[in-house]
């Protein structure tokens, strides 16, 4: 699998997205101090660990299970309007106002994002309107771009079907296990140096939002 080039491209993209969202932000929301729980379970698409940091070696097969844990202060960050009226809702926020936290758990090993002090995330859903699609999304990101380590999930409805949900709170309570989660839009990578890497696209078999 080619993907050095391909996730490094990817997790730029993320950043690019993520700082160019913040910028947009017009307005704070009031601070609750309420967590938000996000568990997203799934198998690994097969990636690399060049730090050992799961215990199996250089390689992870295809078909290690994960469960990925997204945590969202709402104490922190800043809500930001959807382009398209009245269809979702989203947080964004970075450095000591980033809202997030992802801990991913593999072979009984864990490693936790979003603890820097550069770092970036965003959690944000929408439903189907005249001009938006429906999507549930998060993602959590630190360090330079060139070097961005991160874990980013998103999902969309199977082919045929109409929508994931018709709540638009990000933030409300849903269980969901059919779904269609496209390769590119879901992986983990954690970068130290330009000469190696652990990441993996992920495979979303289950995504449940834990409200406040």
């Amino acid at each position: 699998m080619n993907a050095t080039r391909v996730s490094r491209s990817a997790g730029m993209r993320l950043g690019m997205v993520l700082t160019a969202m913040l910028l947009m932000v017009m307005c704070f929301r009031p601070a609750s101090g309420s967590d938000v729980v996000i568990t997203v379970k799934g198998t690994l698409n097969g990636g690399r660990d060049n730090y050992g940091i799961f215990g199996m070696g250089k390689n992870m097969p295809k078909g290690t299970p994960y469960t990925l844990v997204f945590t969202f202060d709402e104490a922190k960050g800043r809500p930001m309007p959807a382009a398209c009226p009245n269809s979702g809702s989203r947080i964004v926020g970075i450095g000591q106002g980033s809202p997030g936290t992802a801990v991913i758990t593999i072979n009984g090993k864990s490693f936790e994002f979003g603890h820097k002090p550069d770092a970036r995330s965003r959690a944000w859903r929408s439903i189907v309107t005249v001009c938006s699609e429906s999507e549930i999304g998060m993602a959590v990101e630190e360090g330079h771009y060139s070097l961005a380590t991160g874990v980013n999930i998103r999902i969309n409805p199977n082919l045929g079907s109409r929508s994931l949900t018709q709540d638009r709170d990000w933030r409300s309570p849903v269980a969901l296990s059919n779904f269609h989660a496209r390769n590119d839009d879901n992986a983990f990578a954690i970068r130290r140096n330009y000469y190696g890497e652990t990441m993996s696209y992920l495979s979303v078999d289950s995504v449940t939002v834990s409200g406040r």
